[in-house]
């Protein structure tokens, strides 16, 4: 097997690292926000207990579509070159926490 070597550009700084480390947590909180919610946002967890963050992607789609609203996540933690994840209203850039509460506003005021 032949030895494999880190090269000096490969390396993640903290700031880098925080951000893949992050993206995994709030993408398992997005996950879990909408197995709570209810109503069939979420649906992709694997047999094995894992998930995707597509199918977390596909959620954010399925709610703005239920709300009337343009909602958009990329949540690339798990895929090459991926980049921090970020959260759209209507085309605007909003952070994690002013999506949810929008959601959980939203929702508990149009939930059927």
């Amino acid at each position: 097997m032949s030895e494999e070597k880190i090269l000096k550009d490969e390396l993640m700084d903290e700031s880098e690292l925080d951000t893949v480390a992050g993206g995994l947590y709030e993408t398992w909180n997005d996950r879990v926000n909408f197995i709570k919610l209810g109503g069939g946002f979420y649906k992709g967890d694997y047999r094995d207990g894992t998930f995707s963050a597509t199918e977390v992607e596909k959620a954010f789609k399925k709610m703005g579509e239920y709300l009337g609203i343009n909602i958009s996540a990329s949540l690339g933690f798990d895929r090459p070159g991926a980049s921090p994840n970020s959260y759209y209203l209507d085309g605007k850039k909003i952070s994690r926490d002013e999506l949810w509460s929008i959601i959980n506003e939203a929702y508990s005021v149009n939930k059927k």
